[in-house]
């Protein structure tokens, strides 16, 4: 006799299996590297369910074994009736669009866009080392839409056009298909952007929707490629297997997250399997699977409190001169579900007896740490630039009466500008009454020093005052109207060794709101 099982029970004992498989998974470097492990056994349901992932790239091989259930359905469109159903333009687009041929199969002839589908959302597979390796967001759903030829090409306006009509495409439709994130791991000149899809990228992210690209691996001493350097665009760069940011990889302060990128374990097309060479495009679909997870904690998260999050859960890793943030997958779902307002450790004893105190006052949130913008405190004797002031948000590192993030150099709402005056780079302007930054620096030796710093005085004149660990060491400091950029100098300003706070607060000496414009700043032992 065969006894039946209701429902209920089939699915508490497929639950079980599964999870007895996940925790039995041999990991590879990678997965441990980043806690994607952990991540499996402490959070078997959260899988990226729910969460539409938009890849421009090479297309999706659609018979991989391993990729079976991840491509996308377009819910309204009747597949082989010839009619455009959704009166998007295209015509049985039922599994995304060949923006190469012009057609409804985006077949990946390249295997580009397989790789990046696979670390996305991949179905569980034993690698050609022997270990074990699955998708980030295994149940995220794949929407390819392929741009790239069969021979890779990218850097040309042709293959920018392709990815204008892709956003173009995502513009009129992402919301109606809930289609929430973007990966991009792609490059393309700065001119060839600016005349495509630009525009498109703004449009996008204003919608809510999420796009990662990847920053370029073509030397540590160049910015960022497109569209990853463009602000509406959040940049991934990657890690080796020691944890280390190889010489290659772009950064700079417009580089927002770490993810692995060199010897990955992929999917390639007909079904096949490879081992990865080092290259940027790997971190972006790490990174875009650990968003769809954050997504499906939260779908009302947005593209900065997702990155938020990636941030702030992240383990920092600094080239000697920054730090940046490498995903953290457990981290990541853990501090999701805090800001979701929820608990990532479940009390054991759900019945407790009742709480004497029924309306307890809710905790308050954590307030986010303040940090050295490059890592490590700036030694005070050196000159230290406006805009490199401490990493930590409004009201925390510093004060600004704007509230509209900008891309220049950093994403703060704190005006930066590119500056002509001694030596370029940037200064800090349209500074505003009562707005103040701050920097952490290393006092070498206590003693007496003056402080320097570089103003332009607005309207009819402005004035500032420096403070250390919340003490007013200079005075009122003013500029009479007129005069252009000014070395301004307070002598004989004690400080201890050690580390302190400095805080430039800008004053007005009129009733203009306008106090100046910011370069720099250092002390000289006297």
């Amino acid at each position: 006799m065969y006894r039946l099982l209701n429902l209920q029970q089939m699915c508490c004992t497929l639950e079980t299996l599964e999870d007895r498989r996940l925790l039995s998974m041999n990991w590879g470097v990678y997965p441990k590297l980043i806690n994607q492990d952990k991540a499996v056994a402490d959070f078997p349901n959260i899988t990226g369910k729910g969460v539409n992932v938009a890849i421009i790239d090479s297309g999706f091989d659609m018979d991989h074994p391993k990729l079976q259930g991840v491509l996308w359905t377009n819910p309204f469109e009747t597949a082989g009736d010839g009619i455009d159903n959704d009166h998007d333009g295209q015509i049985d687009n039922l599994h995304g669009w060949d923006y190469v041929d012009g057609d409804n199969i985006p077949e990946d002839e390249n295997s580009h866009g397989t790789q990046m589908a696979g670390i996305i959302a991949g179905k569980a597979f034993k690698g050609l080392d022997g270990f074990d390796y699955q998708g980030i967001a295994p149940d995220a759903k794949i929407v390819p839409l392929k741009t790239i030829d069969p021979y890779g090409h990218i850097y040309n306006l042709t293959f920018a056009q392709r990815v204008q009509h892709s956003m173009h495409w995502l513009e009129n439709n992402a919301k109606r298909l809930n289609i929430s994130i973007v990966n991009l791991s792609i490059g393309v000149s700065q001119a060839d952007f600016e005349a495509t899809f630009a525009p498109d990228v703004a449009k996008l992210n204003k919608m809510g929707v999420l796009l990662i690209a990847s920053a370029g691996h073509y030397g540590h001493d160049k910015p960022l490629e497109y569209p990853a350097a463009d602000p509406n665009v959040y940049s991934a760069g990657m890690v080796n297997e020691q944890d280390k940011i190889p010489d290659e990889q772009q950064r700079g302060p417009m580089l927002d997250l770490l993810g692995p990128g060199n010897k990955i374990q992929v999917l390639f097309k007909n079904g096949g399997y490879m081992v990865s060479e080092e290259a940027s495009s790997y971190p972006t679909p790490f990174i875009v699977g650990a968003a769809a997870l954050v997504k499906q904690v939260n779908p009302d998260f947005t593209p900065a409190q997702i990155i938020d999050i990636l941030k702030d859960s992240g383990k920092q890793i600094s080239d000697g001169d920054r730090s940046y943030p490498r995903i953290d997958i457990d981290a990541a779902i853990r501090l999701a579900i805090k800001r979701n307002g929820g608990n990532p450790d479940p009390d054991p004893n759900p019945n407790p007896d009742p709480d004497p105190n029924p309306n307890p006052k809710p905790k308050p949130k954590p307030k986010p740490k303040q940090t050295p913008f490059k890592g490590t405190p700036f030694n005070v004797t050196s000159t230290i630039q406006a805009e490199d002031f401490d990493n930590g948000g409004e009201g925390i590192s510093f004060h600004n009466m704007s509230h509209r993030k900008r891309g220049l150099y950093r994403r703060t709402p704190v005006e930066l500008f590119a500056a002509a005056d001694d030596g370029g780079g940037y200064y800090v302007g349209a500074i505003r009454k009562g707005e103040w930054l701050e920097y952490t620096v290393k006092v070498p030796t206590s003693g007496l020093y003056t402080f320097q710093g570089r103003f332009q005085p607005a309207g009819s004149g402005t004035a500032f005052h420096v403070e250390v660990d919340g003490s007013d060491v200079s005075g009122k400091m003013a500029i009479a109207a007129g005069e252009s950029w000014k070395t301004i100098s307070k002598e004989n300003v004690s400080l201890s060794s050690g580390k302190h706070v400095v805080r430039i607060v800008f004053d007005s000496t009129a009733a203009r709101k306008q106090a100046g414009n910011f370069n720099w700043f250092k002390f000289t032992r006297n």
